[in-house]
Order: C-alpha cells, then structure tokens, then sequence
C-alpha cells in the first residue's frame, strides 16, 4: 500500500462523518471519532484532530458565527 498516508486531515474526517451521522448533535464526540476513525478509514488520527474535525462537521452544518 504505497503511496498512501497511514493519517488523515481533519478536513477528510469531517467530510466521511458528516455524511454518516447528518445532525451535529448526534454524531460522536471527539473521543469516539478517535477509537471509529482506525475501523472505518483505516488510518490514524489524534483526539485533537478528531475534535478539529467535529467543529468543521458542525461548522459545515450549521454555518459559522458569521453567517
């Protein structure tokens, strides 16, 4: 399997949960993203990469402040 990284961005996690889960308030917190993300991507990722990539699930969801 070369070629490929054995971690992922938080953008590409973000992007695969967001389209699993839908609703921000009932997807998984930060801590269950880091035990999922192995299973299903089959790579590594931190908690503070899983937790970047919940607030962009949710900031994609809902929109920011901003907005």
């Amino acid at each position: 399997m070369q070629g490929y990284k054995s971690k992922a961005t938080s953008k590409v996690i973000a992007a695969v949960y967001k389209s699993k889960f839908g609703q921000p308030g009932k997807g998984p917190v930060a801590s269950e993203l880091q035990r999922l993300v192995p299973e299903d991507l089959r790579v590594t990722a931190s908690y503070m990469k899983c937790y970047r990539a919940k607030e962009k699930a949710i900031i994609d969801i809902r929109g920011s402040e901003e907005e």
